[in-house]
């Protein structure tokens, strides 16, 4: 089943009555091509953040919550999404979605978090170093690919080192239902 919400959002549904667990993604069309010139790595980092607190709960907090939940979860960002997925118990799928949607729709973006996110996204960059296929792949992107695609989803250390929470706070402003897609599927009732 696939409908559209009054808030948007398409929301595909898939019942799987022999599951015993329920999966869920929430893709957001707001991936690395969609950084502004100069801040390349601003979706990355974005990312990284989603997990670092919410409504009120510090970092600490929401991953006891998501724990205590059982959520088996990923954040990732591509090129054109934020994907943010999870596997679960069914009977805990509407806490687990409603915790998903604060994680959205009212981050923390603590400066210490902050601080911390930028740290391990310039990591990540550095880790290509170690893996010449990556490392290949990027630069055949920033050479064959047009601008934003070609860019690496990681971004670029020297524009990651001038990201302000301020950035992050923007581009988590431009998240919007009418361009997000909700796909759940599992021993779940659809309603």
């Amino acid at each position: 089943m696939i409908r559209k919400l009054s808030n948007g959002m398409t929301v595909a549904v898939e019942k799987m009555p022999n599951a015993k667990s329920a999966s869920f993604t929430i893709l957001l069309q707001r991936g690395a091509a969609y950084d502004p010139e100069g801040k390349a790595g601003l979706t990355a980092v974005m990312t990284e953040m989603l997990s670092r607190g919410c409504a009120g709960k510090n970092a600490v907090e929401l991953i006891s919550e998501l724990d205590s939940l059982g959520i088996e979860r990923s954040f990732d960002c591509s090129a054109e999404y934020v994907s943010l997925s999870a596997s679960l118990l069914p009977d805990k799928l509407d806490r687990a979605l409603n915790l998903f949607f604060d994680i959205i729709t009212k981050p923390n973006c603590d400066q210490n978090e902050f601080k911390q996110s930028v740290e391990l996204s310039i990591q990540s960059i550095l880790a290509i170093e170690d893996n010449p296929a990556k490392k290949l792949m990027n630069e055949l992107g920033l050479r064959f690919f047009p601008y934003p695609l070609g860019r690496p989803v990681k971004g670029i250390i020297s524009e990651i080192k001038k990201l302000t929470v301020r950035d992050i706070k923007k581009a988590m402003s431009e998240f919007s239902p009418e361009t997000a897609i909700l796909s759940v599927a599992g021993n779940i009732e659809p309603d």
